[in-house]
């Protein structure tokens, strides 16, 4: 047996958890707890409330290391929680967990042992996949990319394992029914930092009474930005304009000049025209935002015309009123602006806007409407089983051409949808989506269904700042189970490449096999924007003025994955 195995063994946990009204869920999360390979816990269940089904589900189990409590009249999550605290058996560490969650055989054990590597935390949490109720999907149990979320930007979500002497030393009290455990964390942060592991090792179903009592969408002025810090790895220092790097430690953010050994940086800093190339590698590898400070009007101008797709897969940083202006002219964008004697506050106001630096893969989807609402229906049900690694954004729906049944339902349902009344609706797109805070966009048309893995698949194509749209193959029902022989980076490529193809091999018909095209599409929100400004106001969506026509107009690499595929009814 190893160290580790040794070390986890050791050491007890004590569970917590607060249940009503969830028997639908709850034997799933005890089955899951019960069959942990970490098998030293103790389980407080507190039954907030009048709930005989949750009473019937406990009968059947008679575990020793399971205490239920009961109270009445129902009680705030919160004071429950504190509760179930004050009945557990004592312990070195705790972890909160939920009646409508599945949990992996290796939540306790990993995490635990994460922890314990790192006596400097005071807790650690990893992702979940958000499924629906019911739900049978595996859970990815490794991503195919890391990314670290700062604490500052709360969404740790529901998988925290933490130190029982952080916690008293933060009070020993869990705080505040209005703003959930997200108070609580933030407390127990400014003790010992917590920390972030990659692999997701839990499934959520969505519940109301959680949803209610858990969650909190924090206030970027008072919750996020007095503890915003961020990691920056600083590209040859002696580039930086000093004024900035005075801001940067004025503000308390980490200052780094090469890749640390623990963890990721969350963005990368240059200052000058010869580490472009050096930044692109290392936002790639790691999937980074990349923040370029300059005062040189010469700078944008060379990138402007030498590599314009970085006027959008970059952000700037400038102290320069001339740079502001000239960054607005060509590409209708806010740099990060900074001055002498600029409060905290302020600066990480500006630093928060860039984009993948908040809710780094935050995701709007836009589903565009043609038909009757049947196939609106379908797409929409499959979208609701995607795999992401946080919660998805906002959904929008949008209806270009409106069908009068589909516009009839719609009205019927809590959706966001727009139907425009003209054919010139880029800018009234354009505005729909600057009000929304997120940081990708999945276009897909109804009638497209979806897989689980889709978003996972195709999301690390995207991390080279020079690719505008991530597509992938779109089957009918003739051939389902086709893949194409050859690599595709354009709609013109894809005609050429496969006239020949076809005369050589003498396969099915062209319509049978997919495009690259819009019917479904991943891309960073700030590069459609760019798309939106730049295209033709008339009939934008359809060919040959499709958005990987427009894309490849500006300069970006259009992307389309063999990894997974989609199927269109309406092929």
């Amino acid at each position: 047996m190893s160290t580790g195995s040794l070390q986890t063994v050791n050491s007890r946990v004590a569970l917590l958890m607060v249940t009503w009204n969830q028997a639908d869920h709850l034997p799933t999360a005890l089955d899951s707890l019960l069959n942990q390979n970490h098998q030293l816990f103790t389980l407080t269940l507190v039954i907030n409330g009048k709930d005989s089904e949750t009473n019937k589900i406990l009968e059947r189990y008679t575990d020793p290391r399971i205490k239920t409590v009961q109270i009445h009249p129902k009680q705030g999550f919160i004071s429950a929680l504190n509760l179930a605290f004050q009945h557990s058996k004592p312990a070195s560490f705790y972890a909160i967990v939920y009646a409508s969650c599945f949990y992996s055989p290796m939540y306790l054990n990993l995490l635990l042992l994460s922890l314990l590597r790192n006596p400097s935390a005071g807790g650690v949490y990893c992702p979940t996949h958000h499924g629906p109720p019911g739900s049978h999907f595996p859970i990815h149990s490794e991503p195919e990319y890391r990314y670290l979320e700062l604490l500052s930007r709360n969404f740790i979500g529901k998988g925290v394992l933490f130190r029982n002497d952080i916690f008293k030393q933060a009070g020993g009290i869990f705080v505040s029914e209005k703003q959930g455990l997200w108070e609580t964390w933030k407390r127990m942060a400014q003790f010992k930092p917590f920390l972030f592991y990659p692999e997701t090792l839990m499934r959520i179903a969505p519940n109301r009474y959680e949803d209610e009592n858990t969650h909190y969408e924090p206030i970027l002025e008072k919750d996020i930005l007095p503890h915003f810090k961020v990691r920056c790895l600083i590209l040859e220092r002696e580039n930086i304009d000093f004024e900035f790097l005075r801001q940067l430690r004025a503000s308390g953010h980490e200052i780094l000049t090469t890749h640390p050994k623990e963890g990721i940086p969350d963005v990368i800093v240059i200052g000058s025209l010869l580490q472009l190339d050096q930044a692109v590698r290392l936002a790639q590898r790691l999937f980074l935002p990349v923040l370029f400070v300059t005062n040189q009007d010469s700078d944008l101008a060379h990138i402007y015309y030498t590599q314009p797709p970085l006027m959008r897969g970059f952000s700037f940083a400038t102290s320069s009123p001339e740079i502001v202006n000239r960054l607005k002219q060509i590409d209708q964008q806010e740099p990060l602006r900074y001055f002498p004697e600029m409060k905290v506050q302020d600066f990480n106001k500006q630093l928060a806007q860039m984009p993948m630096l908040l809710t780094r893969f935050k995701t709007t989807l836009l589903v565009r409407s043609y038909s009757n609402p049947l196939y609106l229906k379908n797409t929409l049900q499959w979208l609701m089983r995607l795999n992401h690694p946080e919660e998805w954004g906002e959904l929008l729906i949008f209806c270009p051409e409106a069908h009068p049944e589909t516009i009839a339902w719609l009205k019927t349902q809590a959706y966001t949808w727009y139907a425009p009344q003209s054919k010139e609706y880029y800018p009234e797109l354009l505005y729909l989506l600057q009000q929304m805070r997120t940081n990708l966009v999945l276009g897909i048309d109804a009638g497209v269904l979806i897989p689980p893995e889709w978003f996972l698949k195709a999301l690390p194509h995207l991390s080279n700042p020079k690719v505008g749209m991530v597509s992938s193959l779109l089957h009918n029902s003739e051939i389902p189970d086709q893949r194409l022989p050859f690599p595709i980076h354009s709609l013109q490529q894809f005609e050429q490449t496969w006239q020949h193809y076809r005369k050589s091999k003498n396969v099915a018909k062209v319509e049978a096999f997919p495009l690259l095209s819009d019917s479904l599409f991943l891309m960073r929100k700030n590069v459609l924007e760019r798309v939106l400004i730049a295209g033709p106001r008339v009939s934008p969506l359809g060919y040959p003025a499709t958005l990987a026509h427009l894309l490849g107009k500006l300069g970006y690499a259009r992307l389309l994955t063999r990894e997974t595929a989609a199927f269109n009814l309406l092929l």
